[in-house]
């Protein structure tokens, strides 16, 4: 996220932190891509694979980071990139994808996010929107990315972040008045 964003601890950490190799990587940016990753998948074998692969991808590239909302920037694409090459593989299109309910626990690490019930029936709604939809509102209230970050990690326009954004609340309405 944006250093400034961030608090003068966290800011600090950040810069020291920042080329003291792979552990603190994961640490800073573990979490973010395995919610991603489940999200976008909907189960726990496959978001393994696609943030087994993402790693390994910094691992070959070794990218370098000007700062802190740069690195948060490169591993979120890459995540989405990873997740969109899965699900359109040959392994994927032929092969039946049991999804998971364990994403509370996954998703129960809910500190930073904006104020949102993490009841069963909205979570259940939010994985039956499409994927780009709840990747999108699992972004923002789930992991508290602006709409102006979001559009720059998804390279979405920010009027298509906010249309996204209305649509998955008025599909949610629909989803959850059904119950």
């Amino acid at each position: 996220r944006d250093l400034h964003l961030l608090s003068r601890r966290q800011r600090q950490m950040c810069i020291r932190d920042r080329d003291k190799g792979f552990e603190k990587i994961i640490e800073r940016n573990g979490k973010s891509i395995y919610k991603i990753a489940f999200v976008y998948m909907k189960n726990r074998f496959d978001a393994d694979d696609v943030y087994q692969e993402v790693l390994l991808r910094y691992l070959k590239y070794r990218p370098h980071f000007e700062n802190c909302e740069h690195e948060k920037n490169w591993f979120v694409a890459v995540t989405i990139n990873v997740c969109k090459s899965f699900k359109t593989s040959a392994w994927q299109r032929h092969n039946v994808t049991v999804n998971d309910d364990s994403w509370s626990q996954i998703l129960a690490d809910n500190t930073e996010s904006r104020e949102i019930s993490q009841d069963d029936t909205v979570m259940d709604a939010l994985m039956q929107l499409d994927d780009d939809t709840r990747l999108i509102m699992q972004m923002y209230y789930y992991e508290g990315y602006s709409v102006k970050e979001i559009s720059i990690m998804t390279k979405l326009k920010e009027t298509s972040v906010y249309m996204r954004l209305s649509r998955g609340r008025k599909k949610m309405g629909r989803i959850l008045s059904e119950w």
